[in-house]
């Protein structure tokens, strides 16, 4: 039976890490400067009014309708209920966030008042 010798190993030198030195905190003069540019993003900002509104709605409301008739007359009348009360609540929650976060008109400021 041959003999395994494992001497080779532990000849070896040890390995160190290659590790930068450490840099103190704050060794640049702009340090607490961001660098590059800020993150840009493809959104654009969409100014509602209500013809844009109404086309959202025909657009997006005209195929769920269809699907709701179909599912409607195929006899699933408990799935076309819960399809349609799914937008009405979805409705209620996007016009209670539409109410919770609409601007306060302001009062004039010092605005001259007739005695």
């Amino acid at each position: 039976m041959p003999t395994l010798y494992f001497t080779t190993l532990n000849k070896m030198p040890p390995q160190k890490p290659i590790v930068p030195r450490v840099q103190p905190l704050g060794a640049a003069k702009d340090h607490y400067k961001l660098t590059g540019k800020p993150y840009d993003t493809n959104t654009v900002k969409i100014q509602w009014t209500p013809l844009k509104i109404l086309g959202s709605v025909i657009v997006l409301g005209t195929p769920y309708a269809a699907l709701i008739m179909m599912v409607y007359s195929s006899g699933l009348t408990v799935l076309a209920a819960i399809m349609v009360g799914s937008v009405v609540l979805i409705g209620g929650f996007v016009g209670l966030l539409y109410y919770l976060n609409r601007e306060e008109p302001k009062p004039p400021y010092k605005q001259n008042q007739r005695r």
